[in-house]
């Protein structure tokens, strides 16, 4: 992972502020309440983040309220400002009943999902901003496009241009957060809840500055490990990817139902996995095994 940028309206004293100087200067400010944003591609873990977030922060005493934030559209494609999904987290040191109106700080993992949130007026006059910056060195010339325009953009509208040094570097070493672990609850994660084929997960990696041994060793750790989601009566399949197909294509049975002839209804579920990042063979073998066995339930 690289740096994250950090671009912070000018703020406003608060009456709810108390401000405390540690030595060398560096101020630690006390708030009655505050409101955090994690945002990021739906599928990413963004809302259970936000949820472990409340949940730790209610542990220490604090009123929390969370409202998860949900893709203005069903399976919005990555890095798009309709497929924001995350969780808005109220903190205050009194009982908290409701999500508050605005928010005072947003980690965004995207510049897309940072505009939708900005589109729609959801962030306070003084809100900071921490938004991952590994964009700007994506080997797309089209991403690294768009994250300097909307960079730009956000400056233009009155941020100011700050870089926080060393910020993922830190908790690299605190051992929160490494491009390893990352990796492995990115696979974890499309693996749960939106199946992919070994392909499209290497490239999602990729895409996102992950290092090409790191993406190996967690794709041998999947093919390796165990399944957490066996469909009934699929058990015996060895391949991670085979499994996983499986799984797909039982998310979308009530669809594939509706097709009569068995012949269409298997190039439909044939195409959805090579789609889906599944290579032919895998395809053509899990669409066959799934549909015959559909064919002799209705038999």
């Amino acid at each position: 992972m690289t740096d994250t940028a950090e671009i912070v309206v000018k703020p406003r004293p608060r009456a709810s502020e108390v401000v405390h100087f540690r030595e060398g200067g560096k101020a630690a400010v006390t708030l009655s309440e505050h409101i955090v944003e994690i945002v990021s591609d739906s599928g990413e873990g963004a809302q259970r983040c936000g949820q472990t977030f409340g949940a730790i922060a209610s542990q220490m005493g604090n009123g929390v309220w969370t409202v998860e934030i949900i893709p203005a559209e069903i399976r919005p494609p990555a890095r798009s400002v309709a497929g924001g999904s995350g969780n808005r987290v109220r903190l205050g040191s009194r009982r908290v009943t409701n999500g508050g109106n605005e928010t005072d700080l947003v980690i965004a993992f995207n510049e897309q999902v940072l505009l939708g949130r900005v589109r729609t007026g959801e962030l306070k006059p003084g809100c900071k901003i921490l938004l991952e910056s590994m964009w700007r060195e994506a080997k797309d010339s089209k991403i690294v496009e768009s994250y300097t325009e909307t960079y730009e953009h956000l400056v233009t509208a009155g941020y100011d241009r700050e870089l926080v040094d060393g910020a993922v570097e830190r908790l690299v070493d605190l051992g929160i957060l490494d491009d390893e672990s990352f990796a492995r609850a990115w696979v974890e994660s499309r693996d749960r809840a939106h199946p992919r084929g070994e392909r499209a997960l290497a490239r999602e990696l990729f895409l996102k500055g992950i290092d090409r041994t790191i993406v190996e060793t967690v794709l041998a750790e999947r093919e390796a490990g165990p399944d957490h989601h066996p469909l009934e009566g699929t058990e015996g399949i060895a391949s991670a990817d085979e499994r996983a197909a499986e799984r797909l294509l039982a998310r979308r049975a009530s669809s594939l139902d509706r097709i009569a002839d068995p012949r269409r209804r298997r190039q439909r579920a044939y195409l959805l996995l090579v789609r889906s990042g599944f290579d032919s063979g895998t395809a053509a073998s899990a669409a066959e095994r799934v549909l015959r066995t559909e064919d002799d339930d209705r038999a």
